[in-house]
């Protein structure tokens, strides 16, 4: 086949786009949870309530804390995409992709199966430079 192989470079803008997706809802979760912290002793400034009152904040606090990550890691499920899907969210965004990447990634998997059928090399290699350009 070719030298170079399309699925490296696209495995690892994928891995970088899940990444990017969990940092930005991390960091949304860690602060609503920095501004649930900040409510929790500012009410215990406004109102002493002793001891029994902490604890009733704090309980709410965590409830609040483990609502937030739920929250969070619904967000990150609902964003994140496979490989595949994030190749489609690619070619909606740039469409003059049409199926480039697809079809590529499907003629190096095959060229390096070896029980995949007979596919020509050179039809592969023309389709994944194309799809890498």
């Amino acid at each position: 086949m070719t030298d170079f192989q399309l699925r490296n470079p696209l495995g690892r803008q994928h891995r970088s786009y899940t990444n990017a997706v969990l940092a930005h809802f991390a960091l949304r979760a860690a602060a609503a949870c920095t501004v649930a912290i900040g409510i929790a002793v500012l009410l215990g400034v406004a109102w002493p309530t002793g001891v029994a009152g902490a604890w009733l904040r704090l309980a709410s606090l965590s409830v609040g804390a483990i609502a937030i990550l739920f929250v969070a890691l619904s967000h990150v499920r609902r964003h994140s995409r496979t490989l595949d899907g994030w190749l489609d969210l690619a070619e909606q965004r740039f469409p003059e992709l049409r199926s480039w990447l697809r079809n590529a990634l499907e003629l190096e998997r095959a060229s390096t199966t070896p029980d995949a059928p007979v596919t020509s090399n050179e039809l592969a290699a023309a389709v994944v430079a194309e799809g890498a350009r």
